[in-house]
């Protein structure tokens, strides 16, 4: 069931106060609910999300699910009602298809293993010639499940890619991986050292051209020479801060 928008900003507050309030991270919510840090930021600022993972941070923390998604009754399970009981283990097989009768614990798979990467600034990505020289700058740091031992941040600049990417928003780029025609990129051109973020697409004569395309729609499609660039690195995540 969706949520309508002028529920989630007081389910997001809601949630803030009870993780500040037990000193606990979005980090620790997310093991705790057996996902990823991202949907839980997502809850937070009011984003998108589902009923079904309300009812999961519900479970894991103990929650009513009526006092998290409607702001009624008690906060916790231990203090509701027999009757109003929160999602529990039988609830949670249902909703991921475990036949009727199967016995024993639900166990859902286990979350993908986080850490921090270095984040560079727009200037810094337009001044490096590789990742060797990207490496040499570290403004912050984002949480990131991607496994390529040199993933990078870098804080978007711009809002050619809106409503997809936000202008702010940091992305996670994958140096180590080849980007592939329909992916979100990072581009850095040789003679101007213009950096751009857009979807990728090769085309021509053994794809030696490239077209960059914005998902906003006032900014034309580029077109280039595969050997115009000093690298094209694919974008694998998008982390929005508050």
């Amino acid at each position: 069931m969706k949520i309508p928008d002028r529920d989630k900003t007081e389910i997001a507050n809601r949630l803030r106060r009870e993780r500040e309030d037990r000193k606990l991270t979005l980090a620790d919510v997310g093991k705790k609910a057996r996902c990823s840090l991202q949907p839980i930021y997502e809850i937070e600022r009011a984003g998108s999300f589902s009923e079904r993972l309300l009812r999961d941070v519900c479970a894991a923390l103990e929650l009513n699910w009526k006092w998290l998604r409607f702001g009624a009754g008690p906060k916790h399970i231990s203090e509701a009602p027999d009757d109003e009981p929160s999602p529990n283990n039988e609830q949670m097989a249902k909703a991921l298809g475990v036949p009727a009768g199967l016995k024993g614990e639900v166990r859902l798979e286990a979350m993908p293993q986080l850490r921090w990467i270095p984040v560079v600034s727009w200037a810094t990505a337009g001044a490096a010639k590789d990742y060797n020289d990207l490496a040499n700058f570290l403004d912050e740091k984002i949480p990131t499940e991607s496994r390529d031992e040199n993933a990078f941040g870098l804080i978007v600049q711009g809002n050619s890619m809106e409503p997809m990417i936000s202008e702010g928003s940091r992305v996670t780029v994958s140096p180590n991986k080849e980007a592939q025609s329909g992916n979100v990129v990072i581009a850095r051109t040789r003679k101007d050292h213009g950096v751009f973020l857009k979807k990728f697409f090769r085309f021509g004569p053994n794809g030696t051209k490239v077209r960059l395309v914005s998902v906003n729609p006032d900014y034309p499609p580029l077109e280039f020479n595969l050997s115009d660039f000093r690298f094209i690195y694919p974008v694998v995540g998008v982390f929005r801060k508050l």
